[in-house]
């Protein structure tokens, strides 16, 4: 082989390498984005001086960009989730997605000194990407909050507190009992109830 040819071939060899090094990179920074976007709402959330409709219409907003609220109600409602049809599924969709913005803007409101730190970033074999972060208020102990997140499409599909809370296992613990008895239509109705009553 010419030296010539050898020149090219290892300059494809390493333009292949740093590309694909390249995009590993863009993977994880775009899910530390999604997770960047979320605390931002949030603290936009927490210092604003809006009704709580506003604010949950506001984050709901941001939210669909940064989770995929689809596949986690998909994950909690079991396998159950192939017996419903699209109209369902599309309903049931949106009201979790109304619910975890609910969750969101009363949780992180009116806290004093509220601010995010991100850790680190990990990946994992099954294309999952784990964006570490500390959630920092003045006087308390900084709190760990890990993101679980799919390399594909960079949206965030889990929240673990102190590395062991998994959001997903909670909401699939306390809902299971409404699935069992009534289903999607009456996880819809106790998830509005459950807003209306605590608005």
């Amino acid at each position: 082989m010419g030296i010539m040819k050898i020149k090219i071939f290892l300059l494809f060899i390493f333009s292949t390498f740093f590309y694909f090094v390249s995009l590993d990179a863009k993977a994880s920074k775009s899910c530390q984005e999604s997770v960047n976007i979320l605390h931002e709402t949030l603290i936009k959330n927490n210092n604003s001086k809006k009704n709580i409709e506003f604010r949950l219409n506001l984050i709901q907003q941001e939210l669909k960009g940064v989770f995929d609220y689809k596949k986690m109600i998909r994950m909690i409602y079991g396998h159950d989730w192939k017996k419903l049809d699209d109209d369902q599924k599309e309903q049931l969709s949106n009201t979790f997605l109304r619910y975890i913005s609910y969750n969101y803007s009363k949780r992180f409101f009116n806290i004093k000194d509220l601010n995010f730190k991100v850790l680190s970033n990990e990946e994992l074999q099954n294309k999952i990407i784990i964006v570490n972060t500390n959630l920092l208020v003045t006087d308390d102990e900084p709190l760990k909050i890990s993101y679980i997140c799919s390399k594909k499409d960079n949206l965030l599909f889990d929240v673990l507190l102190k590395d062991s809370i998994s959001e997903i296992s909670t909401k699939k613990s306390e809902f299971k009992s409404t699935i069992d008895k009534n289903g999607a239509s009456g996880l819809i109705e106790a998830i509005n109830k459950f807003i209306r009553l605590t608005d």
